[in-house]
């Protein structure tokens, strides 16, 4: 794989995303106790729409201006969709501590996914990251005192867990094949539009078939932050930023970042009082140096590569 010329930048921006849905996780928690997940998953993409739009408008309207490839969107936005549903049921079908295991295994699943889809070779010292943050993942999660107690086991949503992540690195992959000469913004914009109305349908199907209900009650003003946070930075700003970090990186290693979603999730939940464990802080610290650690490998790489040019031209 060739080395990005911005790694460095490429790897903020994953962090940032990674940060953004870590800190979603105890904000869903208290929204899906006043909406079933399928409303909440329509919403949320409801709320990020708008501000897409606004960011394209304002920074990528050249994009905006040639003729939309609307058929490859609606193409994209179907693995979105599915990821959607697919997360949604898993988690809802799977214990918690099980569920976290097999999310902390995701690297695995988005490399094979990549290597099956581009043949592309890995980076020198991805073995030794990819690692390190599955392990620190899998420490910070055993580190949740609130599951640490509830001991393991399977109850059948794991498997559309893992069918969930491959069906995210599929989207991820073509999306920079067939709408990377758009822009990052204009790529996150379009299926995310479609997306929204194939949520959308989903939920009003179920709601005509009595699957679901209308929400019972008004959301107070904190779910309501709630949801705008979940919409505009658990979706819009953490797609974008995505999508920026596997054009710069490829999706294998984009996706050791998002093993630092349980270390920001785990800090984010001292906003609600409750106090990270060692373990978490402890494994927090692996995941991070296996990122570090291929992160400094490829600045190596990129420094010779750049000597060799200078004397090169020398020449």
């Amino acid at each position: 794989m060739a080395v990005t010329r911005h790694p460095l930048l490429a790897s903020a921006a994953l962090l940032l995303g990674a940060l953004f849905w870590g800190a979603l996780v105890p904000m869903m928690w208290t929204l899906l106790q006043v909406y079933d997940v399928w409303f909440l998953g329509m919403l949320r993409y409801v709320v990020a729409l708008p501000l897409l739009l606004l960011f394209a408008l304002l920074w990528a309207r050249p994009g905006l201006h040639r003729p939309l490839p609307w058929f490859r969107s609606a193409q994209l936005a179907v693995p979105m969709a599915v990821f959607a549903v697919l997360f949604n049921v898993g988690i809802g079908n799977s214990h918690p501590v099980t569920a976290s295991i097999v999310l902390m295994c995701g690297p695995l699943v988005y490399t094979l996914t990549g290597r099956i889809m581009t043949a592309a070779p890995l980076p020198r010292g991805f073995g030794v990251a990819i690692g390190l943050t599955i392990l620190g993942g899998i420490v910070v999660v055993l580190g949740n005192r609130a599951a640490s107690g509830q001991g393991f086991g399977l109850q059948g949503g794991e498997p559309l867990l893992v069918a969930a992540q491959t069906v995210w690195g599929w989207y991820s992959i073509r999306a920079q094949q067939w709408l990377g000469n758009r822009g990052q913004l204009v790529l996150s914009l379009l299926p995310t539009a479609v997306a929204t109305v194939y949520l959308a349908a989903i939920w009003l199907a179920l709601l005509a078939l009595g699957v679901v209900a209308l929400p019972q009650r008004m959301p107070s003003t904190q779910e309501i932050l709630f949801l705008l946070w979940s919409g505009v930075t658990g979706v819009a700003l953490a797609v974008v930023l995505w999508n920026y970090g596997v054009s710069r990186l490829a999706l294998p290693v984009a996706s050791l970042h998002n093993n630092a979603i349980p270390v920001f999730s785990a800090l984010a939940a001292t906003a609600i009082g409750v106090v990270p464990s060692w373990q978490q802080l402890f494994g927090g610290a692996i995941v991070l140096s296996g990122v570090a650690y291929l992160q400094i490998r490829q600045l190596l790489v990129l420094r010779a590569t750049r000597r060799h040019d200078v004397a090169a031209s020398i020449r």
